[in-house]
């Protein structure tokens, strides 16, 4: 069984091995060159911005979320609040 298991991940790393030398230019132009040139435009963006362009943004975001119903509870918390509220009823639901 253990051998059945090693024999394909064994051939996956020496296939792997031998395409990693010939492909890294091809991996570095295709993927490493656009990810920088994004990441160097999304500082360029956050940088030239002022930060109350950012609050506004952050603000209205949450508020969106918190529109369309995507805002995070506590099932504990819920939980621990219904209970509380049911109690200082009287009742047990």
């Amino acid at each position: 069984m253990m051998r059945q298991r090693w024999l394909p991940m064994l051939g996956v790393i020496v296939i792997a091995a031998l395409l990693a030398f010939p492909l890294r230019a091809v991996v570095n132009q295709v993927v490493l060159v656009p990810v920088a040139y994004l990441l160097f435009l999304l500082k360029l963006l956050y940088v030239s911005l002022d930060q109350v362009v950012w609050w506004i943004a952050a603000v209205f975001v949450v508020r969106h979320s918190r529109r369309a119903g995507l805002h995070a509870t506590c099932p504990s918390t819920v939980g621990f609040a219904k209970t509380a509220h049911s109690s200082a009823q009287g009742g047990d639901e």
